[in-house]
């Protein structure tokens, strides 16, 4: 409840897909698994992520077939998520690993 998502476009078989995200005062993405490279940038409002809050303009990288946990907002957020699949790349160790940017 309270989370929306308007795709914006996927520009090629590996990607880049690109998603708007809203999250109204109180609602939460739940956890999951990542199945590809995806960054997301908190464009307006703030989220709560990792026992951190991420004020606009912060942004979460996670590698592929990687865990993460819920992103959830007290306030209200918009968040753009960009989705790519990593061609060619078969062992994780090749990819970047999680991280998120310091909270402002």
């Amino acid at each position: 409840r309270g989370v929306y998502s308007k795709h914006i476009g996927y520009f090629n078989e590996c990607g880049p897909n690109l998603t708007m995200i809203k999250l109204d005062p109180g609602a939460e993405l739940p956890a999951g698994r990542s199945d590809c490279m995806d960054v997301r940038v908190v464009l307006k409002g703030a989220i709560e992520y990792a026992d951190k809050r991420h004020r606009s303009i912060s942004r979460i990288y996670f590698p592929p077939d990687a865990s993460y946990g819920p992103t959830s907002s007290a306030e209200g957020a918009g968040m753009g998520q960009s989705q790519l699949i990593a061609r060619g790349a078969t062992k994780r160790s090749s990819w970047p690993s999680p991280f998120t940017s310091p909270s402002i």
